[in-house]
């Protein structure tokens, strides 16, 4: 085990914090939700022959709601290199399991599987959701993770300067 791994691994939030995150962002994403159906449903749509028990109507919504929670977190940790709004408050990022920077892509997959029914409940059987399990990334304490990641690079250091 790297270095790296063991920073993840020692750094991992904690469930509270998990929960702190969960709130945060849930708050800001049906506010900024609600906005955008509002603008949606009044502005570009208010005269179509969609009705709220027409089908079409429907399937729009769900498939609306798929993309636009996805994309959502997604962007956030992408633009904010692991973090959301909750993640910034609670001072934690995700990060992968060997502690580096994800890609859009695994960014994309942990989104995605938020929409997993049931989710948020698989907090109660694992310190890690299935989004993180999945997308095979953890979300740590910034401040524990810079400071083991800095320590392990001194000892690194060291380490190379005597061998030399």
């Amino acid at each position: 085990m790297d270095y790296l791994s063991r920073a993840v691994e020692y750094s991992t939030a904690s469930s509270g914090l998990r929960f702190a995150n969960f709130i945060v962002d849930n708050i800001l994403y049906a506010i900024v939700s609600n906005i955008i159906q509002a603008f949606l449903l009044f502005v570009l749509i208010p005269n179509s022959n969609l009705g709220d028990s027409d089908p079409v109507f429907i399937i729009f919504w769900i498939l609306f709601s798929i993309f636009f929670v996805t994309m959502f977190y997604a962007v956030q940790e992408y633009l904010f290199k692991g973090r959301t709004i909750g993640k910034f408050v609670t001072g934690t990022r995700a990060v992968t399991l060997d502690g580096e920077e994800p890609d859009f892509k695994r960014y994309f997959i942990r989104s995605l599987c938020r929409i997993i029914p049931f989710e948020p409940f698989s907090f109660l059987f694992s310190a890690s959701g299935w989004h993180d399990t999945i997308s095979k990334t953890r979300v740590v304490k910034v401040t524990d993770f810079e400071r083991i990641r800095s320590r392990e690079d001194n000892i690194d250091q060291i380490g190379s300067a005597a061998a030399a």
